[in-house]
């Protein structure tokens, strides 16, 4: 039986969550089980093997691309000169650095990576499109830290993806190996890593965003990956060009959010026993004042002009006046478009709720006030709020003209399904083969097609969608049992039509395409509207 501790995380483990490691390829979980040796426990195997299950798919379809960049890499060594001005948001984890991404995303200047980019660094420029669609049935509709939107073509960490191509990152002595914490915590700041892991998290953090930068055109790079508070040095000597914009907020509310997120990610993600609630506190505590001391060491060495401060609470009261500060800081334009969709995307986020932590007990607040103290005053949180500053909402559409889309969405779904249906029937019947598989294209062209038409996805269309790919998969295969399963048969009983169709969805390999599909098409069509697709929507 598992031990008391895991009580509340038994039995999440038996039934697996998609794990952020799935798309990372074979060789590095070989790296992350056995160097060093990880002792993993039978009751967390479940969750083991699924993302194995996974990382085995992801390999063969990226190990391609995996392997024409490393050929290119080598004729064509990337240098930090060919990597636009990168700007990079610093902070501590759960300090606003998130939201202060998604903001400056708004920037059409702007390019940040994208989670199908950082779950998969290895191979998102050739197969991107294939991956991005396998991960909508898998990826949680909101982050489970903090219930913000999530989808694969929405901004994300780049640490994510130097951990998923060559395990250099402190993320998994976090959230998969607890108990290999200070191993893995090392590569936090870089000070501790032998001279092979140093070069080893330099060459790949440069390797990705050389690949970001062949994709984005010419944009500049947004970065943002709060363990880089605590490598600035090492920034500055790879881009000596960049900037920074260094975030932060109470130290007393990111400890608590910390607390909550560790314990979130390790109930979903870990494949060890947790620490105890006391070594979780105090490494969390250690992982805070250590970046922000790392960052105040470096602050004078970054050159003028290519840093800029702020506070959360600020950000939150004045956001147009704030980022308008920080752009002349930082010797940035400020363009109308940008200012366009910073209001469109701040009136979508009005009604979202902050997470409420456990306040501190008194023994906590004794404890540890006095150690942060310094960064209060430094980073001026003992400092009154600036005043409070609402954006201007952008207009409204008239409920008329939204029902008149929505009533667009489902005859477009309709007419998609459609044309899905009779062109899977021609393509059985001239291959002679059902092709049961395409159910999960018909279910993403019918998802899509919807969501495009009215912009914002509702639980209605969501389940409009997937009845209609539901619909042409029983439609196109039952048509199918006939004409293929019993060609030259004149009389055919309902019943054994039916009975044989049945038979064939239900096989294995029919059932995880009939997954996909009806899932997909749900996704896609319930999809609130996103950042992106109002800025998209918006710009004109």
């Amino acid at each position: 039986m598992p031990p008391k501790q895991l009580s509340r995380f038994w039995p999440l483990p038996l039934f697996p969550y998609p794990h952020f490691m799935g798309f990372a390829p074979l060789d590095v979980w070989f790296r992350l089980l056995f160097f060093p040796p990880a002792a993993i426990r039978p009751w967390y195997w479940p969750r083991l093997a699924a993302a194995l299950c996974a990382s085995a798919l992801a390999t063969a379809i990226t190990l391609p691309e995996r392997i024409l960049i490393a050929l290119w890499f080598r004729m064509h060594r990337p240098a930090p000169d060919q990597i636009r001005q990168p700007v990079f948001i610093l902070g501590a984890p759960r300090s606003g650095t998130t939201h202060l991404q998604w903001l400056l995303d708004c920037d059409p200047n702007f390019f940040s990576p994208k989670w199908f980019q950082t779950l998969a660094p290895q191979g998102f420029i050739l197969s991107w499109t294939f991956l991005r669609l396998i991960l909508i049935p898998f990826m949680p509709a909101t982050r489970p830290a903090d219930a913000m939107i999530a989808a694969p073509d929405f901004p994300s960490e780049d640490g994510f993806a130097l951990n998923n191509w060559t395990l250099a990152s402190d993320i998994p002595g976090w959230s998969v190996l607890p108990r290999a914490h200070r191993f893995y915590y090392r590569f936090n700041d870089l000070r501790d890593l032998t001279p092979s892991e140093h070069s080893r998290w330099c060459r790949y953090q440069l390797a990705f965003m050389r690949k970001l930068s062949l994709i984005s055109g010419r944009r500049k790079l947004l970065i943002k990956t709060p363990a880089h508070t605590a490598r600035v040095d090492t920034l500055l000597k790879l881009f000596p060009e960049a900037k920074f914009i260094h975030i932060s907020r109470h130290p007393h509310n990111v400890i608590r959010s910390n607390i909550s997120m560790t314990q979130m990610t390790q109930r979903l993600y870990t494949l060890q026993d947790p620490l105890s609630p006391e070594e979780t506190e105090q490494n969390l505590v250690d992982k805070v004042l250590n970046a922000e001391r790392s960052y105040l060491e470096a602050r004078s060495r970054i050159p003028q002009g290519q840093l800029a401060e702020l506070r959360l609470q600020d950000l939150l009261a004045d956001p147009i006046g704030e980022l308008k500060r920080i752009y002349s800081e930082l010797n940035l334009t400020f363009t109308e478009t940008f200012e366009h969709r910073l209001f469109v995307y701040l009136d979508s986020t009005r009604d979202y709720t902050p997470n409420i932590h456990p306040q501190w007990s008194d023994e906590q607040v004794r404890r540890l006030t006095p150690i942060f103290a310094p960064f209060v005053e430094q980073f001026r949180h003992n400092q009154p709020t600036i005043p409070k500053v609402d954006p201007p909402r952008p207009p409204s559409e008239s409920a008329k003209g939204l029902q008149i889309r929505r009533r667009n969405a489902t005859i477009v779904g309709f007419v998609t399904a459609l044309g899905c249906a009779v062109a899977w029937l021609i393509l059985a019947n001239l291959t002679n083969d059902r092709i049961d598989w395409l159910v999960w294209p018909a279910g993403i062209a019918i998802g899509y097609a919807s969501l495009l038409t009215v912009r914002r996805g509702s639980l209605k269309l969501g389940l409009w969608a997937a009845l209609l790919t539901l619909l042409v998969l029983l439609g196109v295969s039952f048509s199918n049992t006939r004409t293929i399963q019993y060609a030259g048969q004149h009389s055919v009983l309902w019943s054994s039509l039916w009975n044989t169709t049945v038979h064939k969805l239900t096989v294995e390999a029919h059932l995880f395409w009939s997954f996909m599909g009806l899932v997909t098409a749900y996704r896609l069509g319930s999809r609130p509207i996103t950042a992106v697709r109002k800025k998209l929507s918006s710009a004109t």
